[in-house]
């Protein structure tokens, strides 16, 4: 049986979720019979080393709370999605299983970002926690296919997306989807709108005490955040404007939707994401909502070279954790015989 068939029918034991807000992978939202974990949610190192130094001991507690429930528990495997808790409790003394790392977009070495005044700057596209960066083997997620880095026990691979994205036909009903961060950016879509009445527009935001749906105008609906109904609006729509977090622009990019990115601000990932799309022809980015740009979207984006790459996801799947479990038995083999 391969490393990848066997992950996705193996059990989840454990999950120990950090004070980051950042949500679970959608395998690890509903717990399962018998799931245990860390509950109140680990202290995630800081990154900071004035507030870092101020946090020595919940850290340090934290890292014995997680060896203690890895030992507890004895998975055969340890996903860690590039949480720096993991790497340091790796690095101080190596846990009792292999450890893969799943991160986005930490495998591109160097690539130039925009910057204030319209010059350019070249910035480590590693995560701001890949010093913590300690496990058998790590995976980087990327949108096009790229070389794995072997010193750092790299593997580039394709993402990893959620099964019902690969239920929806894609189509063009004629109105422009659209996710905003913050809820406050809805009184310039519903302006913008209201000059533009002809351009029909389903908007999601995470306003307070907002009805699920809301239709502003004839060509103006709201939703309350809802993922698996953004996904099948996301299928009917003409072009995507959104955030450019990772999944969004993979699962827009396998429905063949051009993209008008605007990344959060202070988000390196997300202006990364942002300038490989350009890059791929995918769509446009900018630093706001400017939506009298969406004639400039692209009328089409191929998907094809895409969903090939993202249908390799088994077979490099396989290869990570196969590696990462050949590394893990030889330091074990070596630490016994010594």
């Amino acid at each position: 049986m391969s490393w990848s068939a066997w992950w996705s029918g193996a059990p989840v034991t454990g999950r120990c979720p950090t004070s980051s807000p950042a949500p679970f992978p959608s395998r690890f939202e509903s717990p399962e019979p018998g799931l245990r974990g860390s509950e109140p949610p680990l202290a995630q190192p800081e990154r900071h080393l004035g507030r870092a130094l101020l946090g020595l001991g919940s850290t340090r507690d934290s890292v014995r709370a997680l060896r203690r429930i890895c030992h507890e528990l004895r998975p055969d495997l340890i996903l860690n999605f590039f949480e720096p808790l993991t790497g340091l409790a790796q690095l101080l003394e190596p846990l009792p299983a292999p450890v893969v790392s799943i991160a986005h977009q930490s495998g591109r070495s160097s690539i130039r970002l925009p910057v204030a005044g319209g010059s350019a700057s070249t910035s480590s596209a590693s995560s701001g926690s890949s010093g913590w960066w300690a496990t058998h083997r790590g995976s980087s997620r990327s949108l096009a296919p790229d070389e794995d880095l072997d010193g750092q026990r790299l593997v580039v691979g394709p993402p990893l997306l959620r099964e019902t994205l690969f239920e929806q036909m894609p189509r063009d009903d004629g109105y422009y989807l659209v996710y905003l961060l913050n809820h406050g950016y809805a009184d310039d879509i519903r302006e913008w709108q209201r000059r533009h009445p002809d351009v029909s527009l389903h908007c999601f935001y995470d306003k307070p005490g907002a009805p699920d749906e809301e239709r502003a105008s004839a060509g103006l609906t709201f939703h309350r955040l809802d993922g698996e109904k953004f996904l099948r609006l996301m299928a009917g729509c003409r072009a995507v404007v959104c955030t450019a977090g990772f999944e969004s622009v993979s699962e827009a990019l396998w429905l063949g939707k051009p993209l008008f990115l605007v990344p959060v601000e202070h988000h390196v990932e997300q202006a990364l994401n942002a300038v490989e799309a350009e890059r791929l022809g995918l769509g446009i980015a900018d630093r706001s909502f400017a939506l009298d740009r969406l004639a400039e979207l692209p009328a089409e984006v191929p998907s094809g070279p895409f969903r090939r790459w993202v249908e390799t996801a088994d077979a490099c799947l396989n290869r990570v954790i196969g590696r990462a479990v050949a590394e893990h038995r030889l330091r074990v083999g070596v630490s016994a015989a010594a």
